[in-house]
């Protein structure tokens, strides 16, 4: 792992430019946020239960709006949280597919082999390999924060550390990626629909 801190997501959020974030009701930030963000029980697991902050009530209630009660790891439950947490579309698209149920074993193994995980400023999500390009720069430029500029993004290939990337550094991003596609045997495909 590098040297440099990794920021958090409640840190983000707390700073006002991470729009949600889903939390367990065990997390030692929690009762700070309790009391002045709008909230939602998101998930109710068997030891703890998930919860959903929003910046204001306004998102509070486009995302119940949106919610109709969609069942729990589905395609849909997955692409609403992941645009309301204020990840990049695209990279949504790709975790819902792959986890909301509508792959075979096999399709989502083969999908699962262009999987990275993506770390930058409190956002931390999975994308194509193929997509991180256009999906980091959507990123840099959604979320222009003086408490997101210049923090590293982190490309984490699932095997290793994090591999780290310099704020707008595109040129070594590319680097990255062509290291894991290289590591891993693997050549671009990803197509949009």
């Amino acid at each position: 792992m590098a040297n440099n801190r990794i920021k958090k997501d409640y840190e983000a959020f707390l700073d006002g430019y991470k729009p949600a974030l889903l939390i367990k009701n065990d997390a030692k930030i929690f009762s700070r946020l309790v009391e002045k963000y709008p909230s939602v029980l998101a998930y109710k697991r068997k030891d703890f239960d998930m919860y959903l902050f929003f910046q204001t009530e306004k998102c509070k209630k486009k995302y119940l709006h949106q919610n109709r009660r969609y069942e729990e790891d589905t395609y849909e439950d997955h692409y609403l949280l992941g645009v309301t947490l204020g990840f990049p579309k695209k990279s949504v698209e790709f975790f819902s597919e792959l986890y909301g149920g509508r792959l075979s074993l096999e399709e989502q193994q083969e999908k699962e082999r262009y999987k990275v995980g993506i770390r930058w400023a409190g956002f931390c999500f999975s994308t194509h390999l193929d997509l991180i390009e256009q999906e980091i720069d959507w990123l840099w430029n959604q979320y222009l924060h003086p408490k997101s500029e210049n923090q590293p993004l982190y490309v984490w290939d699932y095997e290793e550390n994090y591999l780290e990337v310099p704020y707008r550094n595109l040129n070594k991003l590319r680097e990255v990626c062509e290291y894991i596609r290289k590591k891993r045997g693997l050549i671009p495909t990803y197509t949009n629909k």
